[in-house]
């Protein structure tokens, strides 16, 4: 579904003229959480930003990685490789190791350099690299998705299949969190019913007798693993980290 079709459907459902400012802001929102939630094949690169390493620090900012696309650094780095690490480097998980590989021993600040980098850990956004070198890391990451804009703007997150399932109910279940007097109590009335759509989200999301959802569809995806708390409990597209 275009960006226009789905603000069509999401403005069928509300009808109130108040949401359509804030329904493209709130797609991109959505995009950006799933893409945090879950591991998406179509934002994992293939191909490597590079990151510049040198003899006086050991520590990188991931997020300084530049690609040549200009795709932006979202989160974990899944590979990385360089001209004397061809195959991929042990990506470590603890900043302490490199700590204690150094001969500082755990400091702020380390002395150990060499002709390459010999280790790398990833930690919280952060690259770690033992020794210290000037060397050239290719880091093959997930990106972000990118940001809908234009009303034939397709949104990649979640995968087109799901625009109706998923995409739909959370954006409505936004609008009810944002604008509370949308939530209909008239029985006559159940497209604004609040338990609607939340049944809508949870069968978008784990699926039910009918249809496959979203959690489900990843999960077969080749080396694609779910991490984190309960399924979708933080899609919610604001501050206090509710779904509507």
């Amino acid at each position: 579904m275009t960006l226009d079709e789905i603000s069509t459907e999401v403005r069928g459902i509300l009808r109130d003229p108040t949401v359509e400012a804030s329904l493209t802001t709130w797609t991109n929102d959505i995009m950006l959480e799933l893409a945090t939630q879950f591991e998406i094949p179509l934002l994992r690169l293939r191909q490597p930003a590079t990151l510049t390493t040198t003899t006086t620090d050991w520590l990188y900012d991931l997020s300084e990685a530049t690609h040549v696309l200009g795709y932006e650094y979202h989160k974990r780095v899944w590979r990385i490789t360089s001209s004397t690490q061809t195959t991929g480097f042990v990506l470590e998980s603890d900043l302490q190791a490199l700590d204690d590989a150094d001969s500082t021993g755990y400091s702020t600040s380390h002395t150990d350099t060499g002709t390459s980098v010999q280790r790398v850990a990833v930690e919280n956004g952060q690259l770690g690299i033992y020794p210290m070198a000037s060397d050239t890391l290719n880091l093959f990451f997930y990106r972000k998705p990118w940001t809908v804009e234009d009303a034939d703007d397709e949104p990649e997150v979640p995968d087109a299949g799901f625009h109706y399932s998923l995409l739909v109910p959370l954006l409505v279940l936004r609008g009810f969190r944002v604008y509370p007097e949308l939530v209909s109590d008239n029985p006559n009335d159940n497209t604004r019913a609040l338990t609607l759509w939340q049944s809508r989200k949870n069968s978008g999301l784990y699926g039910d007798g009918s249809s496959q959802g979203y959690i489900p569809w990843l999960q077969k995806q080749r080396g694609v693993h779910v991490r984190g708390p309960r399924l979708g409990s933080q899609l919610s597209g604001g501050a206090t980290r509710r779904l509507w």
